[in-house]
């Protein structure tokens, strides 16, 4: 799982709920007691609670945002001369 510090909202919050990769935390008590129950499920043989969904993950792969970015670029220059 992925730990973002601090979480303040941006995209990289978005991505990390969109795709289960992980999650954002700003508080260091939290982060610490985040940190001390990954090692203990780790230590009892247990899964993450964060597992990335493979179908959310493909719409952040370089190939999908060019392909976003084209249809953007496209969308905004087809009327002009």
């Amino acid at each position: 799982p992925i730990l973002s510090v601090p979480g303040d909202g941006d995209v990289v919050d978005r991505f990390l709920k969109d795709t289960n990769a992980g999650l954002s935390l700003a508080e260091p008590e939290m982060i610490a007691r985040w940190l001390h129950n990954r090692i203990q499920e780790k230590k009892e043989g247990k899964k993450p609670p964060y597992m990335p969904d493979e179908m959310s993950l493909t719409k952040y792969t370089r190939r999908n945002q060019c392909k976003i970015l084209s249809q953007h670029l496209s969308k905004i220059t087809q009327n002009k001369p």
